[in-house]
């Protein structure tokens, strides 16, 4: 009796086994039709995150479903969660989008992107309590190394030399490029809520890691310049005028002003002359981003391929 007993629980442990195996691969094919029929959507969603294709809100459902499904047998969720997030956003579902976000974060607390996303989205709803506590929260968490990044996204040791993970890949440039729009962005609204004060110690932190960045010259050029620090205002509008002598207004608003008020007449004259020549003058569109949210495209595939 206890043999017969004994060969009953084997034989359901292996029943069970082989429907929660057959469950798995029955998923995981589920999974892999969605990805493949809706791969044109998602490569649309990549292409309009970097401004070559132009918004359709179609696209953009479908992307959302696609993600939805992925969701059901992700490799790494929080990023899911997070392309959602982008999708709900440009489909004009904020709160939804914020969600996503937030749900990212609780999945995965250490992706310096979620919390840049999430500040990016309460700055256009001009939220600037929360998009101030994420931007920083997101400047904390930028990774300082490649290998740092790869620990952070759980990246197989097997993918460390694919080319979208090398040093010079788009992945790791955007990196760079969010540090210093961290930087860009909170100071720009320091500047806006005339917070002088918090505007000097974040440029003077920021100019540490970009000192050839124009506009953070400028930022701590105007802080000092309405705290009344006219020599360092105009250290830093020089650097930034040196730097974008016909992209920078304003900086040679401010730089006549201080000019003025020491006497240099002519030299004021000269600045305000060249401030009224640029101050209509239209920037182009940035050429490597369309939007500040992120699109994670590339680590999709690499995470379908190694699943």
């Amino acid at each position: 009796m206890k043999v017969l007993n004994f060969l009953s629980r084997a034989w359901l442990i292996l029943v069970l086994m082989f429907a929660v195996t057959a469950l798995t691969i029955d998923r995981l094919i589920i999974c892999d039709d969605v990805l493949n029929a809706s791969r044109a959507s998602v490569d649309y969603i990549h292409a309009f995150a970097y401004g070559i294709k132009p918004y359709s809100r179609q696209e953009l459902i479908r992307g959302a479903a696609y993600y939805k499904t992925l969701l059901i047998n992700a490799p790494f969720p929080p990023l899911m969660y997070a392309n959602l997030g982008f999708c709900y956003y440009f489909l004009g579902k904020v709160d939804k989008a914020i969600d996503m976000y937030n749900r990212a974060i609780k999945a995965h607390t250490y992706v310096y992107t979620f919390y840049y996303d999430l500040g990016a989205i309460y700055l256009m709803r001009k939220d600037y309590e929360n998009a101030e506590k994420n931007f920083l929260k997101s400047r904390l968490l930028i990774p300082a190394s490649v290998r740092q990044l790869e620990e952070i996204l759980k990246i197989p040791p097997k993918y460390f030399h694919e080319p979208m993970l090398q040093p010079g890949s788009y992945l790791f440039r955007r990196v760079s490029y969010d540090h210093q729009r961290v930087y860009s962005l909170v100071g720009a609204m320091y500047l806006e809520l005339k917070q002088y004060e918090k505007l000097i110690a974040l440029m003077n932190e920021a100019l540490h890691f970009f000192p050839a960045a124009a506009d953070l010259n400028y930022n701590a050029g105007v802080a000092h310049f309405m705290m009344g620090s006219f020599p360092s205002a105009m250290a830093f509008l020089d650097a930034a005028i040196h730097l974008e002598p016909q992209d920078n207004a304003m900086a040679y608003y401010y730089r006549s002003q201080i000019l003025g008020k020491i006497g240099r007449w002519q030299e004021s004259l000269t600045d305000n002359a060249k401030y009224e020549q640029l101050k209509n003058k239209v920037k182009p569109p940035k050429s490597d981003e369309a939007h500040d949210l992120h699109h994670w495209h590339d680590m999709i595939l690499l995470f379908q391929s190694y699943r």
